[in-house]
C-alpha cells in the first residue's frame, strides 16, 4: 500500500495542472508515509467506534 500511494501522489502532480511536488519523488514519499499512517490509525479507530 505504501508504495501503491507514493505513485498515486506522483501521478497525481504529473496530471493536475496546480498540484506539484517541490521535492518530486522525496516528497511523493513523505506524503505517502503520512497518508499511511493516517490511515493505519483510522482503521483501528473505526472498528471500535462501530
Amino acid at each position: 500500500m505504501f508504495i501503491l500511494n507514493t505513485i498515486i501522489f506522483a501521478l497525481t502532480a504529473y496530471v493536475v495542472e496546480h498540484f506539484r511536488l517541490r521535492w518530486c519523488f522525496w516528497s511523493a514519499l513523505n506524503a505517502s508515509t503520512g497518508l499511511t499512517v493516517i490511515n493505519s490509525i483510522l482503521l483501528s479507530i473505526l472498528p471500535r467506534i462501530t
